[in-house]
Order: structure tokens, then sequence, then C-alpha cells
């Protein structure tokens, strides 16, 4: 199967428990997530990897946060907790940012693709995103953190630009709070997303190991 990979949000910020936006157990899918990258670098797999990428004036930071809208400070640019954790760090990534010109067909061909953003949603927080999520394979791959948050929203863009969408369950982290995880995984499969685990990606959609 053709594809394209989607890594959300797997920043220091939200994967390590030091953190300043600590997932709460997102440490534990890890092993999968760097087995996802080192899938796609053996495949030649095109990855787009989103991030937050905030300034110290961030409309979604608060100090009295209410875990839907605000949250409390991470991801600022520049900081430790904006990198990527080390299973997932692209290797010689093409980065798009909103100040960045118009990208070229060559960039494109790049197999990292980072798309920063300061907002949740990645299509509307940066301007790029559509025009390169276009340009990939119809079948999308999407995994990281958190599932109940940015990476519905990674969906949910996907779903827009009609792409067939399969979410790696042993992949994917929630955050414990006001919007409840198996309500995503029950409007995803609503939505016609396919869940799937890293060991049925590998056999039942991309033919490897059987």
């Amino acid at each position: 199967m053709h594809c394209a990979f989607y890594n959300v949000d797997t920043q220091i910020d939200f994967m390590e428990p030091y953190g300043a936006l600590y997932v709460v157990g997102s440490e534990k899918i890890k092993t999968t997530l760097l087995k996802l990258t080192q899938l796609a670098k053996e495949k030649n797999i095109t990855v787009v990897n989103t991030c937050d990428f905030h300034d110290e004036d961030a409309a979604e930071f608060s100090n009295t946060p209410d875990f839907i809208h605000t949250f409390p400070r991470h991801c600022v640019q520049g900081e430790h907790g904006f990198e990527y954790i080390e299973e997932t760090t692209p290797e010689l990534p093409f980065v798009v940012y909103k100040e960045q010109e118009e990208v070229s067909g060559l960039e494109l061909n790049c197999r990292n693709i980072i798309l920063r953003k300061n907002q949740f949603d990645v299509f509307n927080g940066n301007y790029m995103a559509k025009k390169i999520v276009d340009s990939l394979p119809y079948n999308a791959v999407v995994y990281g953190v958190a599932t109940n948050y940015c990476v519905d929203y990674v969906v949910q863009g996907l779903l827009r630009l009609k792409k067939k969408v399969y979410v790696v369950k042993d992949a994917v982290k929630e955050i414990n709070g006001p919007k409840e995880p198996q309500t995503t995984f029950s409007k995803w499969k609503s939505q016609g997303v396919e869940i799937l685990t890293f060991q049925q990606l590998c056999g039942k959609i991309l033919k490897i190991g059987g």
C-alpha cells in the first residue's frame, strides 16, 4: 500500500515525565514509535511530522488552564521541550513554518517534512499544511499524541481532504480530562477511520511479515 505517515507532536514536553505538558503514560508507546520511524526509513515512506512551536505569549497558554482551550506553557520555540523525542526525531527534515515563502516540488520530495504550528490544528496553524498533504498519497497512517486533541485534529483534517485514514492504536496516547478518548475512537470508527495495531499495519496494510 502506497501511504504517508503522520507523526503527531511526539515532543519532549508531551512525551517525557519531566515535560511541561506530559501526557501520562506516553512513554509506553515509545517502542512502537521507534518501529514506525524505522519502518518509514526502510520503506522510504514520507513522514509528515507536526509539532507545537509556540511563542511566549501563545493564545492557548494559561496559568489556570481548562485543558480544552487553554493549557500550561509548553513547546516554546528554542527550548528543549519543543524538540522531538529520540525515537521519532526526523532525519534530514524539510521544515515548514508560516514565515517561509512558497515551497517547491523539489523540497516536497524530502522524506521527512516538519510542519510547525502555533495552534492545535496543524491545518490552521501552518499555512502550507493543506497543500503538502494534498500532494501526498491517499492512504494516511497516523500516530502520536494526544489521541483526543492534536491527533484528532490531524485525523479530521485528513478526512476533509478525502484521505483514507488509519490510526495505529498502540502508538497513540490520550490526555485524561474533559475530552474522553473513547468518544474519540468511537467518532473515528463512525467516520470510516480504521484503527489497527502496528502488527496489523505491517501485515494487513503494508504486507510486511504476513
